[in-house]
């Protein structure tokens, strides 16, 4: 099953609590290039895709996701969930691994 989440930013709804502005879903079974076409015509059906100026794809970095087709508005990106999951398998070191998850900690304060 594939899924694509879009997307335009974050509302803020408490004190610590965000969600998904303008969010739209698009999931199927299809073939990658199939689900693509299908993703592709929904954003179009709501957004002129020519303004588009920069699309990142948050994702679990899965093989058929890094061979999309991209152009210079792409950007991929590991989830944060992926992200430290990342961290653990690659990093042995218990100490090194905390100090990386103290590292993204900080980064998300920052940005």
């Amino acid at each position: 099953m594939k899924v694509a989440i879009s997307y335009e930013g974050w509302r803020k709804v408490g004190k610590d609590r965000f969600e998904l502005a303008c969010k739209n879903t698009v999931c199927g079974i299809d073939a990658t290039t199939d689900f693509m076409n299908k993703k592709e015509a929904h954003i179009a059906s709501i957004y002129n895709t020519d303004e588009i100026e920069m699309r990142i794809f948050n994702s679990d970095g899965a093989t058929w996701i890094q061979n999309l087709h991209v152009d210079d508005t792409v950007q991929f990106q590991l989830d944060p969930f992926h992200v430290r999951q990342a961290v653990i398998r690659k990093v042995s070191d218990k100490n090194a691994r905390a100090q990386i998850n103290k590292f993204i900690d900080e980064l998300k304060t920052i940005c």
